[in-house]
């Protein structure tokens, strides 16, 4: 193995004091501004994710107040509200809600209490969010229970779900 000239010490002192230069310079900077953004973004997405999950509170709430004009206030209000179920796909939020109230209001039936488990929640942008978890009601005869995945969009008003993919872990009806 050859020895380093005095000329090659030289050059990889010189270069090692100019990367430690560089490095020192820079890096401060690069720390502070990873240091101060993200704690104004996390402070925003907790925000947004504690705003999402109070919708699905709310809904809870007016569910087991027997209150379904309250649980539908989590919808979006519009002929685009999504409800897919199985293979049924109900469209708006009319059809929507006379479908909540055939199952768990009509005459006969019972709403039960609802709880909400195991609750994820995805900021997919600054108005958009996916939330998964599984869904359980307890009826005086029976539990209904099952899995859902809801998206929900921030309007001015607040969050609202856009829709809604519930899953039911009844066996499935024969015809």
């Amino acid at each position: 193995m050859a020895h380093p000239t005095p000329r090659s010490r030289y050059l990889a002192i010189g270069l090692g004091i100019a990367s430690a230069v560089v490095v020192l310079g820079v890096l401060p900077r690069i720390y502070e501004r990873i240091r101060e953004v993200p704690a104004d973004r996390i402070h925003a997405q907790n925000q947004s994710k504690a705003g999402v999950l109070a919708v699905l509170e709310s809904q809870s709430r007016a569910w087991n107040d027997g209150d379904l004009d309250g649980y539908m206030e989590g919808y979006w209000d519009s002929p685009e509200l999504e409800f897919i179920s199985g293979t049924t796909t109900t469209s708006g939020f009319q059809p929507v809600k006379e479908r909540y109230h055939k199952r768990y209001k009509a005459a006969g039936q019972e709403m039960g209490h609802l709880t909400f488990d195991n609750l994820a929640v995805e900021l997919t942008s600054d108005t958009t969010a996916t939330v998964t978890g599984l869904w359980e009601v307890r009826k005086a005869k029976e539990t209904l229970s099952g899995g859902f995945t809801v998206e929900l969009r921030k309007f001015e008003r607040g969050w609202k779900v856009v829709r809604d993919t519930t899953t039911s872990n009844e066996p499935p009806k024969k015809e």
